[in-house]
């Protein structure tokens, strides 16, 4: 994908496994984007809607937290990171990016609006009946824009919110919406080479994206989770996908270059202010407000949105956030030099992918 690429010094290589590397250059067919393991199925999945908390009670954390979610994601990036190629990069293969993730039924099963949205969200939570049902949809929603907080002790960089990726708690299309998750699953995926239920999913951006540790799968977090996701839901009939699932696609991308110096400029300028221009976030009263996008605190190469191809369609759809107008092009471009910082490693990650198929953008 990149030769020897983007702001990872020799020295750091020990540490940030997959920075420098060079992947090979490929023919590109354009097929959707970022319909990925954790993006599709959880919770990762990641948005990055900047939803880590800030002071006060639980319910203001969380609920400055989906605002957040609407007004702030996670993969617009920041700048920084010396140490990068100045020629611009060889077309990459990104045809992968559609993979495993997708319940196979994915390309049969049509569409379905859910009666829920990121804007009535919040008035239909409020809304529900008192008692057990209520408090386990509660959990699940604070865990999704709260994720530190509330999964205390399986996040320890405390940096990163399922709301990062799937923004507006699960419910804003090509941001991994979670609507009609629980109707699809479980589900072949290519990449374990399994079928896997949705609370393992769940616990796959556990330990990918929040580059944490997975939750006891009958743990109330997790049953908070599956009640939160069945809630989202609403109107979306078994087997049935809401709109904008997954990620999107970025349109020609065959006929697309990526540039990570160029990537750099426009990371710098449009993304910088939020992220920081180190990269690493913003953080108010020990909290983040935004999330980081490399380093020990961020994802790891495991995550699907250490991908070029998937971080590509994610920040065209939703960056920046709440009006995202970056071209195909500049998209591609930030992807790039983001993708390619230092992060943390996969521990097992030469099990993915055991009966082949890997994508050709995977970071290891």
């Amino acid at each position: 994908m990149f030769t020897e690429f983007a702001g990872v010094h020799p020295s750091d290589a020990h540490r940030f496994p997959g920075s420098n590397k060079t992947l090979p250059s490929m023919k590109i067919t354009e097929t959707p984007l970022g319909v990925t393991d954790e993006e599709t199925a959880n919770m990762d999945h990641r948005f990055p809607s900047g939803s880590c908390a800030i002071g006060g009670d639980s319910r203001e954390r969380a609920r400055f937290a989906l605002s957040v979610a609407s007004r702030a994601s996670m993969w617009v990036l920041a700048c920084a990171g010396a140490w990068i190629v100045t020629a611009p990069v060889a077309p990459l293969a990104l045809a992968v990016a559609a993979e495993a993730g997708a319940p196979a039924s994915a390309a049969t099963n049509g569409e379905a609006t859910p009666t829920l949205t990121a804007q009535t969200l919040e008035a239909r939570l409020a809304a529900l009946p008192a008692g057990p049902d209520k408090d386990a949809v509660m959990l699940g929603y604070h865990l999704s824009v709260d994720t530190p907080h509330y999964a205390q002790g399986h996040v320890p960089g405390g940096a990163i919110s399922c709301a990062s990726c799937h923004i507006g708690a699960g419910t804003t299309p090509h941001a991994s919406p979670w609507y009609g998750m629980t109707g699809v699953t479980p589900a072949y995926t290519a990449r374990s080479a399994t079928v896997e239920s949705l609370a393992q999913r769940i616990n796959n951006c556990f330990r990918r994206s929040e580059n944490g540790t997975p939750l006891a799968l009958d743990s109330a977090e997790i049953n908070g989770f599956l009640a939160y996701m069945t809630f989202v839901s609403q109107g979306v009939p078994s087997g049935a996908f809401g709109p904008g699932r997954g990620m999107g696609k970025i349109a020609n991308v065959a006929k697309m270059t990526p540039d990570p110096v160029q990537g750099k400029a426009i990371f710098g300028a449009r993304c910088a202010s939020c992220h920081g221009a180190d990269g690493q976030g913003v953080q108010s009263g020990g909290h983040y407000v935004f999330p980081p996008l490399w380093g020990d605190a961020s994802f790891n190469i495991g995550a699907s949105m250490a991908r070029i191809g998937t971080a590509a369609a994610f920040i065209k759809h939703n960056m920046p956030l709440g009006n995202p107008n970056l071209s195909d092009q500049d998209a591609l471009d930030v992807a790039a030099y983001v993708t390619h910082q230092p992060r943390p490693d996969f521990p097992g990650k030469e099990n993915d992918w055991p009966k082949g198929g890997k994508p050709v953008d995977a970071r290891y």
